[in-house]
């Protein structure tokens, strides 16, 4: 053991060596319960930090999300303009083509219309012509 350096104390009565004692360990209580209580808000502050950083992480996990669902209607979008043009360019064709089955009708029936004309010259040319030769 280290030899004992004098000191203030040293040479004062027992009584107030032991009121210093006591004062001193009073003072390393303190000390110690200042200590705990440091390291239990360390604890607090480095859970707070921990939950800080997955709350950070979860929201960027919800920000890579909401970008990609941002991309996804957005494409999503511009496929519905493009259908909506599609479908616009069809419904012009079906218009069109409409428009062409009913000429086509109309010259059918003009040539039906015709060919009933035609037809009919024709049959009263035979008749006609037998009635000529029977006559």
């Amino acid at each position: 053991m280290w030899p004992r350096r004098p000191n203030a104390l040293s040479h004062a009565p027992p009584v107030a060596q032991a009121v210093a004692a006591a004062a001193l360990t009073t003072a390393l209580r303190a000390c110690e319960a200042a200590a705990a209580e440091a390291e239990r808000r360390r604890v607090a502050v480095s859970t707070k930090l921990r939950a800080c950083e997955d709350d950070n992480a979860a929201m960027c996990a919800l920000r890579d999300e909401w970008e990609l669902e941002r991309r996804f209607l957005r494409r999503a979008l511009q496929d519905e303009r493009r259908v909506s043009v599609q479908r616009a360019a069809f419904e012009d064709e079906c218009v069109h083509t409409r428009e062409a089955h009913l000429a086509l009708a109309i010259q059918l029936d003009e040539l039906y219309a015709l060919s009933v004309s035609v037809c009919a010259d024709a049959t009263g040319c035979a008749i006609d012509a037998i009635e000529d030769e029977h006559s």
